[in-house]
């Protein structure tokens, strides 16, 4: 193994560059291929972009990734048209955005994190109550790709506009 250090954590939808260098056994750079393709992936990030793929010039190849989930584990691995053993990354953890918004879970529907858009981040119907009963909204304070981010404090405020009769509880 060739790599040193560890990599830095990571913030929620800001590009970092990942370089992939094409070596022999002895992980000398193979400045001589220029044809090998390589693709990357994140393990575990199913909402992360990058410019993948490349094809390496002097057995280098530089991407720009942008990491849209929040959570820790994750690695980069590569694969590639030529015959070269692959190694992933050492893993990284990516944290959430600042809070720019909130959105409301209610019963029957599930919250995903690092969609693009409300309709992809909160999923599902939700579940059908009559007028008398209760139920357990959740609400959370998330990044711009809908990560929860947990170090937000302040007030949110729930107001049904719709139900004059409706009553909620207190700001918490």
């Amino acid at each position: 193994n060739a790599r040193t250090g560890s990599p830095s954590n990571r913030t929620v939808a800001t590009a970092f560059n990942v370089t992939v260098y094409a070596t022999d056994a002895e992980f000398n750079t193979r400045t001589q291929d220029s044809t090998t393709s390589v693709t990357i992936a994140v393990t575990g990030e199913a909402f992360e972009s990058s410019d993948s793929p490349i094809t390496v010039g002097a057995g280098i190849a530089t991407f720009s990734v942008t990491d849209n989930t929040a959570g820790s584990g994750f690695t980069v691995d590569a694969s590639n048209t030529g015959s070269y053993t692959l190694q992933a990354s050492s893993a990284y953890t990516v944290n959430p955005g600042a809070a720019s918004r909130t959105i409301a879970i209610l019963p029957g529907q599930t919250h995903v994190p690092g969609a693009a858009t409300y309709g992809a981040a909160v999923t599902g119907t939700p579940t059908a109550t009559n007028a008398d009963n209760t139920f357990v909204a959740t609400i959370r304070a998330v990044d711009s790709r809908f990560n929860t981010n947990s170090t937000f404090e302040g007030n949110i405020t729930i107001d049904t506009t719709v139900d004059v009769d409706d009553t909620e509880t207190a700001n918490t």
